[in-house]
Order: structure tokens, then C-alpha cells, then sequence
């Protein structure tokens, strides 16, 4: 009797051992999703304004009273228009005088060639000196060396005379008139500005905590248009805390001056926290490990991971995150997959 009195009280003392078992080698319930399927991207913005690449003021490049205005404010021209003519009748005059000169001077050459052809005959006879036949092929040489001084005033009488029309440097839009017709003029006075129309930019203001972004999409309050990064200032304003970028935009209905914004989603992986669970004083998620025969729960650690908010992580996107029953499990408990139904039907019965 005694006997049997201890054997039932060594029984009674391993029962909680044996139960602990049990409950250890328990396989646990879970829902498993692959963690491409949950993945955000965060998405940022940033103040940008279109910015035309030139912006000019053109002068006049020579002395002459303004004859004829061919623009009006905000008129649109292309690249050769005339915009602006002067008076061209003294550089006219005098390009018909370098031209003169320079006929002058090709008669002068052609009869010095004559002489010192007459001069290289007499040469056979002996009927003219060495020196006089050296100094007809200097005065040749220097009257070749005037031609080509001539035709060096000859051409820039030409360019005074291209210079009494103002054209368009680039297809654009005229945006001030600095002169009126009968103004007399001199090199250095405005006449116009214009700004580009053509490749234009867009410029965006970035605080100083955001990276420009090699792509993304500027938003207007009618159109998106896709920009790509072209050149980053490589510093920030301390007026203003910000750090500007310019971007490639290809587009002909964009207007020079017009404000919008940039976004972008951020490269970085990050799940919600609504997964997130906390084991030995560190946060993390629970991945499915597939590897074994028994699946099992491995927890993965996220490092300054913060509860209630999306984290950052760096896990392969064919993994599968634990969704529902991560709140009970451990590292490397056994688990099985439940379908969608399965735990719909555990839920209503608890």
C-alpha cells in the first residue's frame, strides 16, 4: 500500500513536466503571407518650379537709330526671326568702300605681277639690276599682304551690316521691350529680352533631410510628367534649409514659371507595424522556415525597429511573414498553415 502510495505521488509530481512537454512540442496555427505581397513604399514630396534653361537680353552692336520693331510682348518667335532692324545705311556705305579697296588693290597686284614678269625677261639681258627686280617682288608681297588686311575690314563691314538686324538666338518668348523705333542706339543698348521655350527644367527644393531622387514624377493640377535627374547643387542655402536639384523634363505644353510638386517613393523595404512583435528586448517579425520537414517560426530581429510605426528591413521578398498568430509564438516553434477560412472559423470560436 505504501508502494503504491509513492508511485502515485511521483506520478502526480511529473505531471506539470509532462504537460510542459506537450505544450512545448505543440504545433501552432499560423497565416503566412509572402512579404512582397506587404511591402510599402513610402512616398515624398518636394516643392518644383519649371525653369527655362536660357533667359537673354540682347544689344545693340552698333551706332544706328532703331527702324523697325518686328515683336510684341509675349509674342512667340523662332530661332533666326528678326526682331529688331536698324538703320543700315552707314554700314551699307561703308562696305561698299572696303569692296572698292579691295578692287583697287587687285589691280595694283595684277600690274605688279606684270612688272616683275617684265623685270624676270630683262634679267636674261642683262639690261636690270638684281636690286630692282627685289624690290618688285616686295612691293608684290606687301600689296598681297594689304589684300588680305582688306578683306579682313571687308568682312567686318559684313558682320556691321548682319548686326542692323537683331535676330532670335532660340526659339522662345519675347518677355520686355527696352527700346522704341527712332531711338538712336549705340553698342551696349538693350534692345529685348527673351527666355527659351526649348529644354526646359524643372527645379526642386529639397529640405536637408531628403536625397533627390535619380527619378520621379512632377505633378501638376492638370498632367504628370516622368523627370530624371540631371545635376544637384552641393550645398544647402542656410536662408532657407533647402538643397535644390535639376531635373530633365520633355514636354511643349509646360509653362515657364509653373509651380508643383515632385514625388517619390522611397528604395527602402519597409512592412507595417502591425506585425511587429517583441522577444528578449528586441522587436522584430516572425518569418515561416520552410527548410526543415516540421515548418517552423523564426523570429527576425529588426534594429531600431519602433512599435506603431512602418519599419525599415532588409529580408528577401520571397520569404513569408507569419500574419496571424505571430502574438503567441516563439523562436522555432512548429507550425502549420492554416488557410483563410480555417482561421476566420478559430476566431469566431474563441
Amino acid at each position: 500500500m505504501l508502494h503504491l502510495l509513492h508511485s502515485f505521488l511521483l506520478l502526480f509530481l511529473c505531471l506539470p513536466l509532462f504537460a510542459a512537454e506537450v505544450k512545448s512540442t505543440q504545433i501552432k496555427s499560423v497565416k503566412v503571407k509572402p512579404i512582397s505581397e506587404l511591402i510599402l513604399q513610402q512616398q515624398y514630396t518636394a516643392p518644383a518650379k519649371v525653369i527655362a534653361i536660357e533667359k537673354s537680353k540682347l544689344y545693340a552692336q552698333i551706332s544706328a537709330t532703331v527702324e523697325l520693331i518686328n515683336f510684341s510682348i509675349f509674342q512667340q518667335v523662332s530661332q533666326g526671326d528678326s526682331l529688331v532692324q536698324l538703320d543700315c545705311s552707314k554700314p551699307q556705305l561703308n562696305h561698299k568702300i572696303q569692296q572698292t579697296q579691295l578692287t583697287l588693290l587687285d589691280e595694283q597686284i595684277n600690274f605688279s605681277r606684270k612688272q616683275l614678269k617684265r623685270a624676270n625677261q630683262l634679267k636674261k639681258d642683262k639690261n636690270i639690276s638684281q636690286e630692282l627686280i627685289d624690290q618688285y617682288k616686295t612691293d608684290l608681297e606687301q600689296l598681297l599682304i594689304n589684300k588680305k588686311l582688306q578683306k579682313q575690314r571687308l568682312d567686318l563691314s559684313q558682320i556691321d551690316i548682319d548686326n542692323c538686324y537683331v535676330k532670335a538666338p532660340y526659339d522662345g518668348v519675347i518677355i520686355e521691350k527696352l527700346t522704341s523705333i527712332g531711338t538712336l542706339v549705340s553698342p551696349s543698348s538693350p534692345l529685348l529680352e527673351i527666355i527659351s521655350t526649348e529644354n526646359l527644367e524643372l527645379e526642386v527644393a529639397f529640405n536637408e533631410n531628403q536625397q533627390p531622387p535619380n527619378t520621379g514624377i512632377y505633378k501638376t493640377k492638370t498632367k504628370d510628367y516622368q523627370v530624371n535627374l540631371m545635376r544637384t547643387s552641393p550645398e544647402i542655402t542656410t536662408s532657407s534649409k533647402s538643397r535644390f536639384a535639376r531635373y530633365q523634363i520633355n514636354s511643349h505644353d509646360l509653362i515657364i514659371g509653373e509651380s508643383g510638386y515632385l514625388y517619390w517613393q522611397s528604395k527602402d523595404k519597409q512592412l507595417p507595424s502591425e506585425y511587429l512583435v517583441k522577444r528578449n528586448q528586441q522587436y522584430g517579425y516572425f518569418l515561416l522556415n520552410e527548410q526543415a520537414k516540421i515548418m517552423t517560426a523564426e523570429f527576425y530581429p529588426v534594429k531600431n525597429a519602433i512599435p506603431g510605426q512602418i519599419n525599415t528591413i532588409d529580408i528577401p521578398l520571397d520569404r513569408k511573414l507569419i500574419i496571424k498568430g505571430h502574438q503567441v509564438l516563439n523562436h522555432k516553434d512548429k507550425v502549420n498553415i492554416l488557410n483563410t477560412d480555417e482561421v476566420n472559423l478559430n476566431k469566431d470560436r474563441s
